[in-house]
């Protein structure tokens, strides 16, 4: 968290979920960036190999 968003806030207060969801979207999207590109590699990788019966 940034000084702006902690500056005024109440210490033992939750954040609503809306404020809670702005905080975590840079994590969320990256974990899941992250999680569709292994899951290409991975599916172009096993593609790529030869079968043989």
């Amino acid at each position: 968290m940034f000084f702006d968003q902690v500056q005024g806030a109440i210490a033992s207060a939750p954040l609503p979920t809306v404020q809670s969801l702005l905080v975590v979207w840079p994590q969320l999207s990256g974990l899941v960036a992250a999680m569709i590109l292994l899951f290409t590699l991975a599916y172009v990788v096993f593609q790529r190999q030869e079968v043989r019966a």
